[in-house]
């Protein structure tokens, strides 16, 4: 996989900073494989976060990234604001219309 353009990366991560109730963006990396883009994204959200409004969240986050770039697949890897998650620790599979998407519960 190729590596997609910063600008792409940094319009992005703008986008999910926008979303109300994103505390923090922690990192975003888009690769472009074949003709879409694969990226992920670390973000932050308050401690008491339900899974119900996680669900909400995730949804008006790739909405966000989508109107930047319509060709992102795009993976959410959630921690709770305050504590560091590493990449892959807490993280489980989010099933959502466009593909899976991924909620850390670190």
């Amino acid at each position: 996989m190729d590596r997609a353009p910063k600008s792409v990366e940094d319009a992005i991560r703008k986008a999910i900073e926008a979303v109300e109730g994103v505390r923090a963006v922690r990192g975003v990396r888009v690769r472009r494989s074949g003709g879409r883009l694969q990226g992920d994204a670390r973000v932050t959200a308050r401690p008491t976060l339900s899974i119900e409004a996680a669900q909400g969240l995730t949804e008006l986050v790739k909405a966000a990234a989508l109107e930047v770039e319509p060709e992102l697949d795009l993976d959410l890897c959630w921690s709770r604001s305050g504590r560091r998650a590493t990449w892959w620790s807490g993280c489980m599979p989010w099933s959502t219309e466009r593909g899976a998407s991924t909620i850390c519960t670190t």
